[in-house]
């Protein structure tokens, strides 16, 4: 009966670290966000062109990190940009003024600037709630008494023993709130940063009709080879068993009189080439589309592809 208590306790607790990483990651997001602003400016002077690109793959290094985690912890996939312009080729200006035309690094950059701000302090509410609640809770009821009068916590005035447990108390409760609140402050913070994390609805929607159109082509060459294959088995079999069965019944009609023996041999040879060319037919068109075969017979199937 203790076992969901146990796993909710457990999941807040994860939730709790993620904060934490999330909180020191704004961090260096904040530090190469900077980076990126020093690179643009230093442009003028020539500096900024050989430290824009790099600066711009460690942002987007921490992007899809961001992308990444944003999956892996709330379940929330969110589509990543096109890669940055990566040619060797080309020199340092060239690479930097590619970078500068890339609609995905000035969002990088957007959420660069925006994550200390609204993710950073986002995340720390709920390590903030629980810092301060371990401080009620556990350091409050043994310095109490060393300090002098005035001392609070939060709106309790702790100078008696009565105020101490009803700080030990609101710190628990501060602490459990904290606990409470990760898992939704982390769900919130994906929310917050998926508008910039992401790629715009257009470059979606181009990308949707780019693999839609990719899958036709490669359907239809598909369809192309299967074609080709169709009429090359008919070709190299079933055809020619049928032109040899021709010809043997015509061999068979001019000995019918004088040689009936001979013609019975070669009525008998007829049999079994029609007997291979349907073998051939039933091989052939295993593995079509079974409804063609259900709705319509072998023989309108034989005769559709014939068509082709």
């Amino acid at each position: 009966m203790f076992a969901r208590p146990r796993t909710f306790a457990s999941r807040a607790a994860v939730a709790v670290a993620r904060c934490q990483l999330a909180s020191l990651d704004a961090l260096a997001v904040s530090a190469v966000g900077f980076l990126v602003v020093l690179a643009l400016l230093l442009m003028p002077v020539g500096v900024g062109f050989r430290l824009l690109p790099p600066a711009a793959r460690a942002l987007r290094a921490l992007s899809d990190r961001a992308r990444s985690r944003a999956e892996r912890w709330t379940g929330v996939r969110i589509a990543p940009p096109p890669p940055l312009p990566a040619d060797r080729s080309l020199n340092a200006r060239k690479r930097s003024g590619a970078t500068i035309a890339d609609q995905g690094f000035w969002r990088d950059l957007a959420w660069a600037w925006l994550e200390p701000v609204a993710g950073g302090l986002l995340v720390a509410v709920p390590l903030a709630l629980i810092e301060y609640g371990a401080f009620g809770a556990l350091v409050q009821p043994f310095i109490w008494r060393l300090i002098d009068d005035g001392n609070r916590y939060a709106f309790v005035p702790v100078c008696s023993t009565a105020t101490m447990l009803a700080a030990l108390v609101l710190g628990l409760v501060f602490m459990a709130a904290g606990l409470l609140a990760a898992p939704a402050t982390l769900r919130l913070h994906t929310r917050v940063s998926r508008p910039l994390l992401s790629v715009p609805r257009g470059v979606r929607l181009a990308r949707r009709v780019e693999r839609l159109t990719d899958t036709r082509a490669r359907a239809l060459d598909t369809q192309a080879a299967e074609l080709r294959r169709i009429e090359r088995n008919l070709h190299d079999g079933a055809q020619a068993r049928l032109v040899a069965l021709g010809m043997t019944l015509d061999r068979a009609t001019r000995v019918l009189e004088t040689d009936p023996a001979r013609a019975r041999e070669l009525l008998l040879d007829v049999r079994r080439t029609s007997e291979g060319a349907l073998q051939d037919l039933r091989d052939l068109v295993h593995g079509i589309h079974p409804p063609v075969l259900a709705d319509r017979g072998l023989g309108d199937a034989v005769r559709a592809l014939g068509r082709f």
